[in-house]
């Protein structure tokens, strides 16, 4: 008897874990300190790019004040004689073929010379180093910059920030893919606590998910005009309350002994459409252009790219 208590009782233990597990909801305060937070973040990556586009601004002004000055230094005008300084011919000494032939054989041989010189191959390497090294840097700093401008340029729109930012899509097809998981009939114990431990750790993912759109809904509202803010703000307060009343149907499923993983799925699926509906009205709300849609898209591929191929490594 007391053998047998000692083997139930790992398995009592884990069940009753497995039972007391509580699904938080949407922390009014957490979103909006998050909110006070994208609202620095964007303020300050706009005067960053004011910044960076001032410094080349700054750059090209300087480049054509010395491209300027340099043709002012020798004006076209100092070349042609001034009518009263007339400057006499000047004799040419006449010379013979031979001569000439000679002069101009001379000139191709020390040409010769010089080419071939150590010093003027040493003058020429250096010179050629020089060059490679300054324009890689320039072409490398333009490089940097188009980087880090890019990083700060984005339309300012709650599908950039989902797309950037929060990757709800993943954290649900991973509550899937841990669903699909624990309906296999040939999970030990341990397995099925385990998948159970991740189902809940994407639960708690999700939440989190919540938590960053609210705060990224409630720091655009503020930015529209009174009467789209009035519309964002209820489109916001249903969104919340809808994401938390979904929590709640997920934590009394989780809490259950005997899971409904087939109920659970649907519960998924059915949250996913309606939240993409709500998302489409706010997108409406906000002023979505088309600009906006086809810059994001452009991004999403190269960062779809730029993920290819760091798998190829």
């Amino acid at each position: 008897m007391n053998y047998a208590k000692l083997l139930l009782s790992p398995l009592i233990f884990i069940s009753s874990c497995l039972s007391a597990y509580e699904l938080q909801l949407l922390n009014q305060k957490k979103i909006n300190q998050q909110a006070q937070a994208i609202e620095a973040k964007v303020t300050r990556d706009y005067y960053l790019r004011v910044a960076m586009i001032s410094i080349v601004a700054a750059r090209l002004a300087y480049l054509g004040i010395n491209y300027l000055n340099s043709h002012d230094q020798n004006p076209i005008s100092s070349l042609s004689p001034q009518p009263n300084n007339i400057i006499p011919p000047i004799a040419v000494p006449e010379i013979s073929w031979g001569e000439w032939a000679d002069k101009v054989k001379m000139s191709w041989l020390n040409w010769a010379k010089h080419v071939i010189s150590t010093e003027n191959i040493k003058n020429s390497v250096i010179s050629f180093g020089r060059f490679v090294g300054i324009s890689s840097f320039q072409m490398g700093m333009g490089f940097v910059m188009e980087g880090v401008y890019g990083k700060l340029s984005y339309p300012n729109t709650l599908r950039w920030y989902i797309c950037s930012h929060v990757p709800y899509t993943e954290t649900i097809k991973m509550i899937k893919e841990m669903i699909v998981a624990l309906q296999d009939q040939s999970l030990t114990l341990d397995q099925i606590h385990y998948n159970k431990q991740l189902l809940q750790e994407a639960c708690n993912r999700l939440v989190i998910d919540g938590e960053k759109l609210c705060a990224y809904m409630t720091y655009k509202t503020k930015q529209l005009n009174i009467e789209e803010q009035q519309i964002a703000e209820r489109t916001l307060r249903y969104f919340f309350n809808y994401y938390n009343e979904f929590l709640k149907r997920i934590a009394d499923q989780l809490a259950q002994n005997d899971i409904d993983y087939n109920a659970l799925d649907a519960m998924l699926t059915s949250f996913e459409i309606d939240i993409k509906r709500q998302f489409k009205l706010f997108f409406f709300i906000e002023g979505e252009t088309d600009e906006d849609r086809a810059l994001i898209g452009k991004r999403m591929k190269r960062s779809l790219f730029i993920e290819h191929v760091a798998t190829l490594f």
